[in-house]
């Protein structure tokens, strides 16, 4: 059995400005998922960064209701 790893997820907004930041454990193999929640966002542009070790590129989403 693996060891699990510890990951940060961070949401952005198009400012810049941290909006929801949370450390996750995952385990490498396993379908790591989570729920960010988007509720109190208004309609926008965001940006999620993930960090293990280094940051990862930032994945831009679009909320529109």
């Amino acid at each position: 059995m693996r060891k699990p790893d510890i990951i940060q997820v961070s949401v952005f907004s198009i400012n810049g400005r941290i909006l929801f930041r949370r450390n996750i454990s995952v385990t490498q193999g396993d379908n790591n998922t989570m729920n960010i929640p988007i509720g109190n966002l208004p309609d926008g542009v965001y940006f999620v960064i993930t960090t293990h070790g280094r940051t990862l590129p930032a994945k831009k989403f679009l909320i529109v209701r």
